[in-house]
């Protein structure tokens, strides 16, 4: 009796251990299983390690179109413009916003008349050479963030504008022939970081290039604001009768402005405080300017000069009605460094602006 009765204790224990042998398996199935889980992540990881290769190559090709296009990352998707193009829808779109980062690359077989083009943001128009004609704005630039409008032949046939409108940063305009209207180019109101460069502007009545910005700038707003570059532009008026200004900078001008060459005008170059006489800052480098036929070279009417250095210029020769190579208002007054240096004048500046130069000048240049 007591035999059967230690058996079937001892058949209880075996299967007691057997339930546990079976409960020790699935937990070890189930540590198997965790890992297992951590390798999945582990998937999921090399997964966005691909995402960020693919940031990586659009990045390069950013970097690309940024090296061609000036100071513009961006990756364009093209859009070709034929004569069969509906302007209306595209520039419904691009003010709507449903065209941005595009390329609108134009067939340069086709003469282009009537035109009229909004601009939007992050858009780049390469015209290749195509001629646009229209007796408004040509292109309207209001309110557009990096742009670029390069390779026209553009035409106005009234008091228009070629290029025009307020509050613009971040754009490139290059490489274009522009003949006639009120202006070339005419920026307005606000502006920053502006490259206008290798352009060919004549035939204008009042402004080759107009760029005004009449923000008041704290001294930090004016630090961290970026600089604009206006660079080997050849603008002709129809005369010093008929044409205002070659360049006109309005408010705040921070940059440099190099290698232009400026005839037939009134004032080659006018700096000025915009809208208020005494608002605005100017801070530039005025290099290797060309300067002719005209009354006054450089009309200086700002009234916060941060700085202003004139280096290998010429102004004024060549100039039969010349008043002043350079003249400087009562409005005009030099906060900061002015200096002129290496350059040839026709002979005659404003005592204010010789009093503002003092000693900041060299033997090379012609001054009084």
């Amino acid at each position: 009796m007591k035999s059967k009765y230690y058996m079937i204790i001892a058949m209880i224990v075996l299967a007691v251990f057997a339930i546990g042998a079976v409960s020790a398996s699935e937990n070890i199935a189930a540590d198997i299983d965790e890992p297992t889980d951590d390798v999945a992540v582990d998937d999921v990881a090399v997964e966005e390690i691909d995402e960020q290769a693919d940031d990586v190559a659009v990045d390069d090709v950013a970097v690309k179109e940024a090296d061609e296009g000036g100071n513009r990352a961006i990756t364009y998707q093209r859009f070709n413009v034929t004569a069969s193009s509906n302007f209306t829808d595209i520039n419904n779109k691009i003010a709507n916003g449903n065209y941005t980062g595009y390329e609108f690359y134009f067939d340069n077989s086709t003469n282009y008349t009537n035109f009229a083009m909004v601009t939007g943001n992050n858009n780049k128009f390469t015209g290749n050479g195509a001629n646009i004609t229209g007796s408004g704005d040509l292109f309207t630039v209001d309110g557009s963030n990096n742009i670029v409008i390069t390779g026209f032949n553009m035409k106005v046939t009234t008091g228009n504008a070629a290029i025009y409108g307020a509050n613009v940063i971040n754009a490139t305009i290059e490489n274009n022939n522009i003949v006639g209207g009120k202006d070339g180019i005419n920026i307005k109101e606000t502006y920053d970081n502006v490259i206008i460069n290798n352009n060919k502007i004549s035939g204008f009545t009042r402004d080759g290039i107009s760029l005004v910005d009449h923000q008041t700038l704290s001294d930090s707003d004016w630090t961290n604001r970026g600089s604009s570059v206006i660079s080997n532009n050849v603008i002709t008026g129809i005369s010093i009768a008929s044409t205002e200004v070659g360049m006109f900078f309005g408010g705040n001008f921070k940059g440099t402005i190099c290698g232009n060459v400026i005839t037939h005008v009134k004032e080659g170059v006018e700096f000025t405080g915009k809208k208020a006489k005494t608002n605005g800052k100017l801070s530039v480098d005025f290099c290797n300017n060309n300067i002719s036929d005209i009354e006054y070279g450089l009309y200086l009417n700002n009234h916060n000069v941060t700085f202003l250095n004139i280096t290998y210029c010429n102004i004024g020769l060549n100039s039969p009605n010349l008043l002043f190579d350079i003249y400087a208002t009562s409005n005009y007054v030099a906060t900061g460094f002015v200096g002129v240096y290496n350059s040839n004048f026709n002979g005659t500046f404003s005592p204010r602006f010789v009093t503002s130069v003092g000693s900041n000048y060299n033997n090379n240049t012609n001054f009084p």
